[in-house]
């Protein structure tokens, strides 16, 4: 009887200290992928200095809940969230969340297009009536082309 209270206690011993053990820190942050966090994301401003006779849509931005597609379904598969209308003119002042990728359509009339998120400048993009292309910006608001 004695011997098995005695190894009673050896395994609740060693339940417990398997449940205590911690893994090292640095072990645990590398195990949980390349995912961005908090501090890799920054606001950026994406600005339009081009001009337009008709609207421009912008698709992705997050600002809002209402879904849209994006340009590239290979690359952006699922639905967006966030869709901002640009009237005639074509200006644009929208604070984004970055790392971001969205697109922007030009639903009737060809649009100019220079953008800038504050780390550079776009040179001049063209749409036609129709036309829809993708841009990313990074934690550094530098915005590309894709």
């Amino acid at each position: 009887m004695k011997k098995l209270i005695f190894v009673n206690c050896l395994l609740a011993l060693a339940v417990i200290f398997t449940y205590c053990s911690k893994p090292d820190l640095k072990q645990e942050l590398s195990s949980t992928g390349s995912e961005i966090s908090v501090g890799d994301r920054a606001t950026c401003v994406l600005t339009n200095a081009g001009t337009s006779a008709a609207p421009i849509t912008v698709c992705g931005t997050n600002t809002n809940l209402t879904q849209c597609r994006g340009c590239i379904p290979f690359v952006l598969p699922a639905p967006l969230q966030g869709v901002v209308v640009s009237g005639p003119g074509g200006a644009l002042n929208l604070s984004l969340t970055t790392p971001i990728t969205f697109s922007i359509s030009a639903l009737a009339g060809a649009q100019t297009l220079f953008l800038n998120a504050g780390g550079n400048q776009l040179p001049l993009i063209q749409l036609a009536a129709g036309e829809c292309r993708s841009f990313s910006i990074d934690a550094n608001c530098n915005i590309t082309a894709l």
